[in-house]
């Protein structure tokens, strides 16, 4: 006969932020149509603001956490109870999780040489001519998606909540146009709404219990008393009339 031995294994449980319709911008075609998020061991993204006014940029947020939101610190080893629960943690409004930069970003190598290519690289590309170099570029604008989650385009998460719409809005908006976004022929018509407190549950289970029997009796009795009604109205003729009643 074998020994079954039973071990606990610790496993790092997955800070898990489920970023919701009202939480997504709307304003912006990286967000269209999606309905929700899984922010997956996520850090939320710091914009230094006097950085990048002074570079010329701008910085809109793409989606944000809810106002009940805290923040853990990050360690080795799985995650406590006290993690999980917001007592003894400072709960940020709205913190920014996702963000579009844009403008003219400045060149790290401006007024400095250019980097020299790797040795072996130089070697292996060198056919014993040098290239006259050519005028140089012309700085053009550009964007750039800044997310403190890459858990969501995982494989075994890309298909889950609105990851890939976003992965297809972000790459069509960044290559093809926002236009196109508009006129995609396939969408995903998944819809959620927000957290539901206890007391609105409540009030939906009642409804569901008590209403439809509520509904039910109340067109019963109004049924009855219409035709009690008729009938009396029908006696009152007769007896005018000076008929029977049958």
């Amino acid at each position: 006969m074998g020994m079954r031995v039973q071990t606990n294994e610790p496993v790092q449980v997955p800070t898990q932020v489920r970023v919701l319709g009202e939480q997504l911008s709307r304003d912006l075609p990286f967000t269209s149509g999606v309905p929700e998020l899984l922010y997956l061991w996520g850090n939320q993204v710091i914009v230094d603001e006097a950085g990048v006014e002074s570079r010329g940029l701008t910085a809109t947020t793409l989606f944000t956490g809810s106002d009940i939101t805290w923040t853990v610190e990050s360690k080795t080893g799985p995650l406590v109870e006290a993690d999980l629960s917001m007592d003894g943690h400072p709960l940020l409004e709205y913190p920014t999780l996702g963000v579009l930069v844009e403008g003219q970003f400045p060149d790290p190598w401006a007024g400095k040489p250019a980097p020299e290519w790797p040795a072996d690289q130089a070697a292996e590309e060198a056919d014993g001519t040098e290239e006259e170099a050519g005028a140089a570029p012309e700085p053009k604008k550009g964007r750039l998606i800044v997310l403190g989650c890459s858990k969501m385009f995982e494989e075994m998460l890309i298909n889950q909540a609105g990851h890939a719409l976003f992965l297809l809005n972000t790459v069509d908006a960044l290559t093809l146009g926002e236009d196109l976004i508009s006129i995609r022929s396939k969408q995903f018509g998944q819809r959620t709404f927000g957290e539901v407190s206890d007391g609105k549950k409540l009030g939906f289970r009642i409804a569901n219990i008590a209403l439809v029997p509520v509904l039910v009796a109340g067109f019963g009795l109004g049924r009855h008393i219409r035709r009690r009604r008729e009938s009396d109205e029908y006696a009152a003729r007769m007896k005018k009339t000076g008929g029977s009643k049958s």
